[in-house]
């Protein structure tokens, strides 16, 4: 039977800032073989598209903003879950009362950065900046909240604090990174809609290695990396060196 493969992106596919040349190929066999490939990431699918492209890597599908968007890698858009605007404007102001931040939101595939606009530190890649006040003008569409703090305790507490304040909201620490999106939204409900929309017939192989997976990992019984901390890999079937090593105990090939 075909299988899909989905992997997490940052620190999963994608370590030390490179797709190693090792997991391109194993990648690229699993594809040959007539397996499928999917990516699930808290990226936005401009960002995401971009990064693959850069080592001429296609996926099948596109798990974006945590499973707030899914797309086929051909542009056909599957899902679209956004955040109601009134509660993104509220958080948006509470963000800034409270840490002075710079953020960014997506809105549709794309991000803007939200604060202090020159900020080429926290968003360099950003090119379109508003002000928070300017909020108000923004009328909808927006997929996910995304705020980097410099340590990993600030981001925890600020999604505790999320989540107490906004019920209608799902808020995740990964690592320095803060990602908010709708209430019900996350990897693994995307896999589970992204089967049933397409009638895929195939087992699921998953791979990730942050809080953010952990929902995919314990659902499809899935991998994580040597490298994920404690509270992931006791949610793992298996764990291994990379995603090589993952596409090597699911196929015939040996790398």
């Amino acid at each position: 039977m075909v299988k899909l493969l989905v992997s997490d992106f940052d620190r999963t596919l994608y370590v030390g800032s490179c797709i190693s040349r090792r997991t391109l190929l194993a990648v690229r066999t699993w594809m040959e073989q007539g397996n499928l490939f999917a990516v699930a990431t808290g990226r936005d699918e401009e960002s995401i598209r971009c990064k693959l492209g850069n080592y001429g890597l296609e996926a099948d599908y596109l798990i974006c903003n945590n499973g707030a968007r899914i797309a086929a890698w051909k542009g056909d858009l599957l899902f679209h879950d956004e955040i109601d605007i009134r509660t993104v404007r509220e958080i948006v102001a509470d963000l800034e009362r409270r840490y002075d931040t710079t953020l960014a939101l997506t809105i549709g595939k794309h991000r803007i950065q939200v604060g202090k606009c020159g900020d080429t530190v926290l968003y360099p890649e950003l090119e379109i900046c508003v002000r928070p006040e300017d909020c108000a003008k923004i009328q909808g569409g927006v997929l996910q909240i995304h705020k980097r703090f410099e340590d990993r305790t600030r981001a925890a507490g600020a999604a505790d604090m999320l989540m107490k304040s906004y019920p209608d909201v799902s808020a995740m620490a990964n690592e320095w990174n803060l990602d908010i999106v709708r209430n019900g939204v996350d990897k693994a409900q995307a896999i589970i809609y992204l089967l049933s929309e397409t009638a895929l017939e195939t087992d699921v192989v998953v791979i990730g290695d942050s809080l953010n997976d952990v929902g995919m990992i314990r659902r499809f019984k899935g991998y994580t990396l040597e490298h994920a901390g404690e509270e992931v890999r006791l949610q793992a079937a298996h764990v291994c060196r990379d995603v090589a090593a993952c596409i090597e105990q699911e196929t015939e090939y040996g790398i």
